[in-house]
């Protein structure tokens, strides 16, 4: 299963949730796009609704956002997994990787574990 582990000591998983924006990325051959978002209770899990199409397969799923104290764990939600983990179903992932980065630009974030290096370096 395609994944993503960052680790650091200064997460703040609530401001992942609050800087969720929608959005929207279209290439020649595929689009990706993040519809919401959503926290649980505790504040220990968040689920980003996701909708990809490529080669017209037009797939929906959530991308989870588990986290464990200095880490956070990325990866397709197990009830909702799609059933053609294309390219961009991989990429929606990483690009999840990059907005958490992003919120966190001063913190000493790293990914510690990922099988989906190709899509983190494009």
């Amino acid at each position: 299963m395609p994944h993503i582990i960052i680790e650091g000591k200064k997460i703040d998983f609530e401001s992942i949730y609050i800087n969720f924006n929608k959005m929207v990325e279209r290439k020649d051959n595929y689009i990706i796009k993040f519809e919401d978002a959503f926290l649980n209770r505790s504040k220990d899990l968040i689920l980003i609704k996701t909708k990809v199409i490529e080669n017209n397969i037009n797939q929906k799923y959530y991308i989870q956002l588990m986290k464990k104290e200095n880490q956070i764990t990325i990866r397709l939600d197990p009830i909702t997994d799609p059933f053609d983990k294309n390219n961009s179903v991989k990429k929606s992932i990483a690009n999840v990787a990059r907005i958490i980065f992003s919120i966190h630009k001063d913190s000493d974030l790293s990914i510690t574990k990922t099988n989906l290096q190709d899509f983190l370096i494009k």
